[in-house]
């Protein structure tokens, strides 16, 4: 039986991203365990108990999300221990703290296969200067301690083919997506969390999904819903999600006088509450600044709610402007207000675009052909490796 690790800072990146195939490998016979940080964050709180509760082994190893010398020391030092004793066929590594030590540590180790998927590069967030060539170069450092990098957008593998990352026969794209069946909608819960956040029944509701920091540009969205309420007055806003900016982006609510109107839920535990918040949006209106994919609007598709994103890679690659649903400039809160202004008074484009992206997220982004194809990038991947012989043995047959 392959033994598999998954390493991330955090535990909430496990149980979002991870857990639907840590299931699909077990069930395809495949021993998988989770290695991370079970610290409570303020804008994310430990998912490692529920992880456990999910039938899988979590290790906790001490990851800080800061760059911190001797906790980034530590946490390597605690990785490379248990990587000596469990013996795992292939780590696979996620997020950037936990992927560039992991890497290293990995192979230091031994581990017959590394593999780390680049939901997005830390560098994307700067356009030029030393940052951005800092973070060129730990990534260009740990390049080499891994066997492959897959890739969530087409986007982000075209930067690391750009900057020369890693030779791209090692780059591979397998995408991203969700579960989409479990997107269903209860109109009974629906309205109770309506009766809940006292929402009118007539009331249109512009919403977004996010966490509370800068690079998801909720400040363009409270901007925005400035001049979505001149045209239409009884409109709601609400913004669901927690994180360092909330009490600033409550402050701008109020001194724009609009903060009756705008709805701050906090972080929400329960991803069933979660859908249906979502499925309570007339519009998804989400003007991030930077993504790695775009899962949020996935979801939202997948609901059959229509959306408006920014046009941005790989933003682009989620949304096919004018058929999925509306694009607006970086920043530009008067164009993603027009937007939300557009739909809201053409009932014929909201439901034509809502349809259109409900399709396009079973087609393209359903998590069960993502997996088989990121299991055939392991596969691929093994068949190169020094250890192919042994580790092709157990493979799984049913596969």
């Amino acid at each position: 039986m392959i033994k598999i690790l998954f390493v991330t800072t955090v535990s909430s990146t496990a149980y979002v991203f991870l857990l639907d195939f840590a299931h699909y490998l077990k069930s395809k016979g495949f021993d998988v365990e989770f290695a991370c940080s079970n610290i409570n964050h303020p804008d994310t709180k430990s998912r490692s108990r529920e992880l456990a509760e999910q039938g899988f082994i979590v290790h906790n190893i001490p990851f800080s999300r800061s760059i911190s010398p001797l906790s980034d020391l530590n946490a390597f030092l605690c990785l490379c221990n248990l990587l000596k004793n469990r013996k795992y066929d292939i780590v696979h590594v996620h997020t950037a703290k936990a992927g560039w030590i992991g890497r290293i540590a990995a192979t230091l180790i031994r581990v017959p296969l590394v593999v780390y998927t680049a939901h997005d590069f830390y560098f994307r967030s700067f356009v030029r200067g030393f940052k951005r060539s800092l973070y060129i170069f730990l990534e260009k450092f740990a390049s080499p301690y891994c066997d492959l990098i897959l890739f969530v957008s087409e986007a982000v593998k075209s930067e690391a083919i750009k900057e020369g990352i890693k030779k791209s026969e090692y780059l591979v794209w397998v995408g991203n997506g969700i579960q989409c069946k479990n997107f269903t909608i209860n109109t009974v819960y629906q309205n109770s969390l309506k009766h809940k956040y006292k929402i009118d029944e007539n009331s249109p509701i512009i919403g977004v999904v996010a966490r509370l920091v800068g690079n998801k540009g909720l400040d363009i969205f409270i901007k925005a819903s400035t001049i979505i309420l001149a045209k239409f007055p009884k409109a709601k806003f609400i913004i669901c999600g927690s994180g360092p900016e909330e009490k600033c982006l409550s402050n701008m609510t109020k001194e724009l006088n609009i903060d009756d109107k705008v709805i701050f839920t906090g972080h929400v535990d329960s991803k069933e509450e979660l859908i249906h918040i979502m499925a309570s949006f007339d519009i998804f209106l989400f003007p991030t600044r930077r993504e790695g994919l775009g899962i949020v609007y996935i979801e939202a598709m997948a609901l059959g709610i229509p959306v408006v994103g920014t046009r941005i890679p790989p933003v682009t690659e989620v949304i096919v402007e004018g058929q999925t649903g509306l694009l607006a400039a970086p920043e530009d809160y008067n164009a993603f207000a027009l937007s939300a202004i557009s739909l809201l008074s053409d009932t014929e484009l909201r439901i034509r675009l809502a349809e259109a992206g409900r399709k396009r997220a079973f087609e393209f982004f359903d998590l069960p052909v993502i997996n088989q194809r990121t299991l055939n990038a392991y596969y691929s991947a093994i068949s190169k490796t020094k250890s192919a012989k042994i580790l092709l043995q157990k493979w799984p047959k049913n596969i």
